[in-house]
């Protein structure tokens, strides 16, 4: 699955591209806070519930006009995610850093709203766990690394909404990972990353009326 997926992401970047070489292209800055949870995909009986958490996402972005109201945005970026699961004996955070490759295709509603969907490509650089355990007297907290237990590489589905005006702009955008990012042998299940992410955008080049 995660073969078809890297194969269906390429042919997406190359179609694109061939759209985009010799078009007039905007590029900017995103960042913004993002929420994230998990989707529980393989239960064993000890999550009971997931909790969705505060962190943050930010990036860098081209965005290339191939028609009068659709356009193609490829950037970079990184994600900081946080999923916290458990049951009342045991509370669990998973802390994940990944590289991302989102690219997304636009349809501009007017000059100043769009919607947008795409794919991201997910590259894993941390993996963090941390367990604290409330079975008694005492707390017991305990960090490690579950980089063992975590797939390299992902991606996700994403679409959203964002309102621009002239170099500025809000936006926001829900991401459905498309498998889990744990493997069968992780302690505490399989699980779907989901989030939803509010940003704000910068157009460091901006091009305006074709100028």
């Amino acid at each position: 699955m995660n073969k078809i997926l890297k194969s269906t992401f390429v042919l997406l970047i190359n179609f694109l591209m061939s759209y985009s070489v010799q078009a007039q292209f905007n590029a900017g800055l995103r960042f913004g806070g993002l929420w994230t949870s998990g989707n529980q995909s393989a239960a064993d009986g000890f999550v009971t519930y997931h909790s969705w958490i505060l962190s943050y996402s930010g990036g860098v972005y081209s965005e290339f006009d191939i028609r009068e109201n659709l356009s193609v945005r490829l950037g970079v970026g990184f994600d900081h995610r946080k999923v916290s699961y458990g049951n009342i004996n045991i509370t669990v955070e998973d802390k994940f850093g990944y590289l991302t490759v989102p690219a997304t295709l636009r349809y501009h509603l007017d000059d100043k709203l769009s919607v947008n969907a795409g794919v991201q490509l997910d590259i894993l650089t941390i993996s963090k766990t941390d367990l604290t355990y409330f079975g008694g007297p005492f707390v017991l907290n305990r960090s490690s690394s579950t980089a063992e237990f975590t797939k390299k590489t992902n991606y996700s589905w994403i679409m959203g909404l964002e309102y621009t005006v002239d170099k500025k702009g809000v936006g926001i955008r829900y991401l459905h990972g498309f498998l889990d990012i744990n493997d069968p042998k992780a302690p505490f299940g399989e699980y779907k990353i989901i989030g939803l992410h509010a940003y704000l955008t910068y157009r460091i080049k901006y091009v305006k009326d074709g100028k």
